[in-house]
């Protein structure tokens, strides 16, 4: 009887798993598995994971082996996930190397044009210093990507409000020699790099000059919703898990949970003992590999997560029937 594989082409992320079955007759069959080409697959489970860096799109092959049949499977890897974070820090990179050649360009080193490249430099380093936390915790949006490309050119912009708040004499405690280059481009930086901090302080400026309108400016700025969470110390949340139920068939299978406070480095059990984490996908998803005698007979089983810094999850009960 041919041997096939479900599903017969998967494509997938960097760093992604992917569940392959060996089917004969429309029944599951163990079989033992082999990759050909980019990844890793477990031997007995059928769980492909992808490799953590991948710039160009690459093709796997999954192979299966019952007895004496064969089948495989073809994995597409996509680049898509992993260019993102590259191209933004090129962006900003890019962003530096515009200014300062606009720099030369204009030949005079006039305070305007001082503070323009040097909040952009600031804000520049800025947006790399973001840019690097947010990739090495795994929470990076390629939506914020934008915000990458035109920091700079913010930070710069907001650099030259600055300087005439401050040559205007608007805000208390100038600084002395407020047309040195350094001065200038000293203070520049700092707004860059600092751009939320000026602009809070701007915003008091604008509530004491016009004090009547203080009410309309007291409210939040727009802010970044998705804050780098460094809370290594919040509680697991198990919220469900794929596939909901399991079939009692004695047979090694990946179970992916779902849920918040999912962090690299913690720890998964089922029925009091740890089981082997096959990816993480931090803070909101974790695959685990099941033994056999986690499904030899109908009953429940109760998956807790232990977080590296010590908190627990709730149990959560996934049913095998």
């Amino acid at each position: 009887m041919a041997l096939t594989i479900e599903p017969a082409s998967a494509t997938i992320a960097a760093r992604d798993t992917q569940l392959f079955a060996a089917q004969q007759n429309g029944q599951s069959v163990p079989a033992e598995w082999e990759v050909v080409g980019q990844g890793t697959i477990g031997k007995s489970s059928g769980i492909y994971t992808a490799p953590n860096v991948i710039f160009i799109s690459k093709n796997a092959t999954v192979v299966a082996k019952a007895g004496q049949e064969e089948g495989a499977a073809t994995v597409v890897v996509s680049a898509a996930h992993t260019w993102i974070p590259v191209l933004s820090a090129y962006l900003s990179l890019a962003a530096v190397a515009l200014l300062a050649s606009l720099y030369l360009y204009w030949g005079e080193a006039k305070p305007g044009k001082i503070a323009f490249l040097a909040g952009g430099l600031g804000a520049c380093l800025h947006g790399i210093n973001s840019l690097v936390a947010y990739v090495g915790n795994r929470q990076f949006a390629s939506s914020w990507a934008p915000f990458y490309l035109f920091r700079p050119f913010a930070g710069g912009i907001l650099a030259i409000i600055v300087l005439w708040v401050l040559r205007g004499g608007l805000a208390e405690n100038v600084v002395k020699n407020g047309d040195s280059v350094y001065t200038v481009a000293a203070v520049a930086g700092l707004v860059g790099l600092f751009s939320d901090i000026a602009l809070k302080k701007l915003e008091d400026i604008v509530k004491g000059l016009f004090s009547s309108v203080g009410a309309m400016l007291s409210g939040e700025r727009d802010k970044r919703t998705d804050k780098l969470n460094t809370s290594q110390a919040a509680k697991p949340v198990i919220s469900g898990t794929d596939p909901k139920s399991l079939k009692a068939d004695g047979r090694p299978q990946a179970l992916e949970i779902s849920g918040t406070g999912l962090v690299a480095g913690s720890r998964v059990k089922v029925n009091g003992n740890v089981r082997k984490i096959t990816s993480e996908t931090p803070p909101s998803k974790l695959v685990i590999e099941l033994e056999a005698a986690d499904v030899q007979a109908p009953g429940k089983l109760k998956l807790v997560v232990e977080s590296p810094q010590g908190p627990t999850s709730d149990e959560f009960i996934v049913e095998v029937a």
